[in-house]
């Protein structure tokens, strides 16, 4: 009888090379092949390759660097993905994100001529804060007007809640359009187009960069939605506020706050000063645990901004 033998094949070698990438950042891992990495290489320089993972849709924004051996067997190879499919992968996830995105965004802030228009729409009241998150880290903020910080004349129009007990979300509050309920009766893109704020555009699906009706205390914290607790900001200053809000309302612990926006054109906040503090006894008013200021004109808010500002408020014995 004929003889078989028990060795297994031996794997064949590829006949392309590839190398092993890390991320400095997330770690993660790919590959990709010896001649595309070189090319990238001497086209870009050794820091050219972005990481081609992301989470949330939100893109790591780390470098990946060559480790290790090149592979030369194809059963090493198929142990880690490839860097070109990771990256479509983490892409199509953003897009995903994007467009989950809408479900944190005001219906009335919808273009009527896009065809996205969803009166039915009722905004969610668990919606995932890094659906609104940008890959770009926030701009550096300006220096805060000393007329604001220590006082004096100003330019700027103030409009605060007052010192305020924060409470649980109505749900009534939420139902609520702030386009009809706005102090300008319009969307707030529209406005800030009409006034010349800066940075005002047009909704667009998915770019995440036009204005919104902003409440001074959220609707987490107990506030409502009408025109004196409405002010016009950047979708950038919404999530900036969402972060904050997010953090006191999951505390599950009773504050006073004092939000108050500083206006330079009607109703749009160039400053926002968000104040926290303790509940005491015979109302006296104890010294702000956060007292957080927020540039109006900033076009960015990320997941690193995000954990920012998370760890400064947990240093200050919040959340």
């Amino acid at each position: 009888m004929p003889s078989h033998s028990s060795n297994p094949k031996k794997i064949k070698p590829l006949t392309a090379q590839h190398v092993k990438l890390r991320c400095l950042r997330c770690g993660r891992k790919a590959t990709m092949s010896y001649a595309i990495h070189a090319a990238i290489q001497k086209l870009g320089g050794a820091g050219a390759l972005g990481c081609c993972f992301g989470n949330n849709g939100v893109l790591c924004g780390g470098q990946m660097v060559k480790y290790g051996p090149l592979i030369k067997r194809s059963r090493t190879l198929a142990l880690l993905p490839t860097y070109a499919w990771a990256r479509e992968r983490a892409l199509r996830q953003r897009r995903s994100a994007a467009m989950a995105a809408e479900a944190a965004i005001d219906p009335d802030d919808i273009d009527e001529n896009d065809g996205n228009d969803d009166p039915d729409f009722v905004l969610s009241r668990d919606f995932d804060i890094s659906m609104r998150l940008t890959p770009e880290d926030m701009e550096a903020p300006r220096i805060v007007p000393a007329a604001l910080t220590i006082g004096g004349p100003t330019t700027l129009t103030g409009i605060s809640t007052g010192l305020v007990s924060t409470g649980n979300a109505d749900l009534a509050e939420r139902l609520k359009s702030t386009k009809t309920n706005s102090p300008a009766q319009k969307s707030a893109w529209r406005h800030a187009l009409d006034v010349g704020a800066p940075n005002a555009g047009r909704y667009q699906v998915g770019r995440l960069a036009h204005y919104e009706w902003c409440h001074l205390q959220g609707v987490c914290l107990g506030g409502k939605t009408n025109a004196a607790n409405l002010v016009c900001g950047h979708f950038a200053v919404n999530t900036y506020m969402a972060v904050i809000e997010s953090v006191l309302s999951g505390s599950g612990t009773q504050r006073r706050i004092r939000v108050t926006a500083w206006c330079d054109k009607q109703y749009v906040a160039d400053w926002l000063r968000y104040e926290v503090f303790d509940l005491t006894m015979n109302n006296i008013l104890p010294q702000a645990r956060a007292d957080i200021w927020i540039d109006g004109r900033i076009t960015k808010f990320s997941q690193n901004d995000r954990t920012r500002v998370a760890d400064e408020l947990a240093r200050a014995g919040l959340g």
